[in-house]
């Protein structure tokens, strides 16, 4: 027998052993407990934190909450008498189970993440770079527009007194046009 295994029944006791006190309590996660009800015959659940009573028995909460909380729930059931702790030799080897699987993982998990973490720290040099060439493509752009300003400005100006001089040239006979077409219904 285990270790662990001996230790639990030691704590729990053979269940052979218990006084009669009517069936074996449904396992319930803290804050919640079974107590039998000999009137109705049959279990209540009562949760220990608030007050709250049911008949119905309480959703079982995931485990992955971490074991913090299921320590509380075991220091707490001291005072609750042998029912509240009989679910506990199976609790705990769930419990042993769980914490031996994420031991089993841990350096797969460290790898991994130690992986991502070189993977980012190396193309740290590669995003630079391209940051850096980003910056310089853009700062070239805005240095040939500086210098190609002066051209671009004179050109517009040349076209838009081309323009102005162009006006000039059909005013005037626009007036007796537009008499003519008044008068003669163009």
């Amino acid at each position: 027998m285990s270790f662990l295994a001996e230790a639990l029944e030691e704590f729990v006791g053979d269940k052979s052993e218990r006084r009669d006190q009517g069936p074996q309590p449904p396992s319930v996660q803290w804050p919640w407990v079974a107590r039998w009800d000999d009137e109705a015959r049959s279990w209540i659940f009562v949760n220990e934190e608030t007050g709250e009573r049911t008949w119905e028995r309480p959703v079982m909460e995931e485990v992955s909450e971490g074991f913090g909380r299921q320590e509380n729930r075991v220091e707490r059931t001291w005072d609750n008498g042998v029912q509240d702790v009989e679910g506990l030799p199976e609790d705990a080897a769930r419990w042993g189970g769980e914490a031996v699987g994420a031991a089993e993982d841990l350096p797969e998990d460290a790898a991994r993440w130690t992986g991502e973490a070189v993977g980012a720290i190396e193309s740290v040099p590669d995003r630079l770079e391209g940051d850096f060439d980003r910056a310089e493509d853009r700062v070239e752009y805005d240095v040939d527009r500086v210098e190609d300003a002066p051209e671009e400005a004179a050109e517009w100006m040349g076209d838009e007194v081309g323009k102005v001089e162009r006006f000039g040239d059909g005013v005037e006979e626009s007036y007796d046009q537009g008499r003519d077409e008044e008068r003669y219904d163009y």
